[in-house]
């Protein structure tokens, strides 16, 4: 992962040949609003549109206001009036993430007449009915069904599409949430997804630089930890990596329902690397293997601190703790000679036999392989150059049968490519092939491309090719979650922070790999998920207004993973979601069996509820959360009958500390 300003990869992209659609200079001066000043009163709306401008997949308009307490507007350039006063609403017209242009309304608000306006009062938590016990509600019993097969589970009802886009605070801690006016009071915290959307995988922290491995069953994801310099950085600019010294763990058993394992804090003061040598303390891009070693499972963990040197840690279990067992870095790449960083992005590949391989990136932006010594914490010999043509970074290595596979990222200068390599993509993922783990290889094509060309938006690209209960998988990440929370720098450009996405592909009968797509409705579910497995709070296919990466005051990481649902002036209840449980025949005398921990201190009782299938759908149970001395709960509770498959939303109306686990029982 190379240290970029995502600004200068935007500029550099437009600069080297990509085309914008729809609109050229000619066409900004076209642009304008259909009205530039308007007078209102209180509780009426108008609509802003923008004459001259089209939209397309590439280019689109942020509405903004200035005074949302007196003028609010959402992003379909509605304009609601709130309060007397002045605001100002400008729509900043964005192409491929860039900002263009931007038009303003002056919003005038007077009050309305006493005598036309009836009283009403914004929906606040203490206005809902107090549930002291169990409602008395007549048992619903859903038509049994035959359990699922992995390639078919049947759908529940979906969630409809979220009606505004979450605030840019909605990635940061409850002690980060300012006291904002939102433009509208939603029942449920608002999520990123639309309806059908399996894409992004992490929506509530960004994430970036996938790798993965399967093991006893599940797919564990590592991930460079973009929402450590998200918070640190409290949105002063675009990501610039600096602050990022962890990595993130998430696993899944079914592509869709993910828990969240926590980070691993690496670098810094308090990482489980101290400072190597280099210009900073980092933890980018990581690449994991495993094996077993005399009847013991060992995990180890590689990644790039800061593109100067490539460390190693190791664990007994694939989320950790992880040690480092060698002191030193395992690759040296600084060479103080010319200044320059030479070891950067690991590939980590472990052979038939056994033999293990490191591919990264090294001198002057070349593509390198090494062997790896019996303890995978040492090398073997020297590094061989793979002459990948237009290297970048983001190398990896994967075998198919008898042939070895080398994928990639390209450079940025299309513009150069010639012959064989003239169709190549800027910044997209290429591969090659070999018979042999250490080449030659000969380059097989252009497979993946920037997600600005499926997106509108920009980015590095960072891959992660890996086959999974029979199905392979492209990890990537996208700059999807920042553009929809909001997240712009103050140039009104996209500030860099990226999400996890996963698109399925085929390996062609010949070994060939086509065009890899990637769009927003990812993956489906392979398995339905257990109800009555024991289950931790931080599993969900989707979330809102909650977090599970938790700082702490020194600036790293509670290593540890927990689901703890916030407060918020926008919404009355967070959530999460499991996708597809499948109850079976379900039993007339099911339970629910929760446990919880609460703040004493706070003197609200938190309301709890369980449905099915959509965020208003059936309720099976609502109770209070009622802590005892030292701030825990447990439940043990009647439930409805349930059959079938379903989507289960569990929802808090307030803040409870821990989510701790669930299950059902019958």
């Amino acid at each position: 992962m190379r240290k970029k300003c995502i600004t200068g990869l935007l500029l550099i992209s437009l600069c080297t040949g990509l085309v914008i659609p729809a609109h050229g200079n000619a066409a900004q001066k076209k642009w304008k609003l259909n009205v530039t000043k308007k007078t209102l009163t209180v509780k009426k709306s108008t609509t802003l549109k923008v004459k001259g401008f089209k939209k397309t997949a590439k280019s689109k308009i942020r509405w903004k206001s200035t005074k949302p307490k007196i003028a609010s507007v959402n992003q379909k350039g509605v304009v609601k009036a709130k309060a007397k006063g002045k605001a100002k609403i400008r729509a900043t017209i964005l192409i491929k993430g860039k900002k263009k242009a931007t038009l303003t309304c002056n919003i005038k608000v007077k009050k309305a007449a006493k005598t036309s306006v009836a009283k009403t009062s914004t929906p606040k938590s203490s206005t809902n009915p107090v549930v002291s016990a169990l409602p008395s509600v007549a048992p619903t019993t859903v038509t049994p069904t035959t359990a699922p097969t992995a390639s078919s589970i049947p759908t529940p009802t979906k969630i409809p599409a979220p009606t505004r886009t979450p605030r840019p605070t909605d990635f940061l801690s409850n002690s980060q949430l300012p006291n904002l006016q939102p433009d509208t009071y939603e029942t449920y915290a608002q999520t990123i997804k639309a309806d059908g959307e399996n894409n992004p995988i992490t929506t509530n922290g960004y994430v970036a630089d996938p790798t993965a491995i399967s093991y006893n069953g599940r797919m564990y994801v590592y991930l460079t930890n973009d929402q450590q310099n998200y918070e640190l950085g409290l949105r002063k600019g675009n990501n610039d990596y600096k602050n990022i010294m962890s990595i993130r763990v998430i696993s899944t058993a079914d592509m869709v329902n993910w828990q969240d394992h926590g980070v691993i804090n690496l670098t810094g003061k308090d990482g489980i690397c101290n400072k190597y040598a280099g210009d900073g303390s980092h933890s980018w891009a990581p690449s994991v293997v495993w094996r077993n070693e005399n009847g013991k499972d060992r995990f180890y963990l590689y990644y790039t601190n800061n593109g100067a040197n490539i460390n190693v840690v190791v664990a007994d279990s694939p989320t950790g703790p992880f040690r480092d067992e060698i002191g030193k870095p395992l690759i040296e790449g600084w060479n103080t000679k010319n200044n320059k960083k030479e070891a950067l992005d690991p590939g980590v590949f472990i052979d038939d036999d056994g033999t293990g391989y490191l591919a990264y990136g090294y001198t002057n932006r070349g593509a390198g392989i090494i062997q790896l010594g019996d303890d995978l914490m040492s090398t073997v010999g020297s590094t061989i150059d793979l002459n990948a043509p237009a290297f970048f970074e983001d190398g990896e290595l994967n075998k198919i049968g008898d042939t070895y596979y080398y994928s990639y990222c390209t450079d940025w200068n299309s513009d150069n490519r010639t012959g064989d390599y003239a169709t190549m993509g800027q910044c997209h993922i290429a591969y090659m092939t070999s018979k042999s783990p250490m080449g030659p290889y000969t380059y097989a094509g252009d497979i993946f491309d920037n997600a600005g060309e499926a997106f509108g938006t920009t980015a590095n690209n960072h891959h992660r090719m890996i086959e999974f209960k029979g199905q392979w998988y492209m990890l990537y990440h996208t700059l999807e979650a920042s553009n929809r929370n909001g997240n712009f720098d103050r140039d009104g450009n996209n500030a860099g922070h990226r999400c996890l996405q996963v698109n399925s592909f085929s390996i062609n009968e010949d070994g060939s790999i086509g065009k890899i797509n990637q769009d927003m409705k990812g993956v489906s579910q392979i398995q339905s998920f257990d109800p009555y497995e024991l289950t931790e709070g931080t599993v969900y296919s989707d979330c809102a207004g909650a977090i599970t990466s938790h700082m702490r005051e020194n600036k790293t990481y509670v290593e540890d993973s927990y689901f703890e649902p916030v407060t918020d002036v926008s919404y009355q209840y967070s959530w999460s979601k499991i996708s597809a449980a499948d109850f079976g025949d379900g039993s007339d005398q099911m339970t629910l069996e929760a446990n919880f921990e609460c703040d004493t201190t706070e003197t609200k009782e938190v309301t709890f509820k369980v449905l099915l299938d959509t965020r208003d759908g059936q309720t099976v149970l609502s109770t209070k959360l009622t802590p005892d001395a030292t701030g825990n709960v447990s439940l043990k509770l009647p439930v409805d009958k349930i059959t079938g498959v379903h989507d289960i939303y569990f929802a808090f109306d307030g803040h409870v500390k821990k989510f701790a686990n669930w299950k059902f029982t019958k």
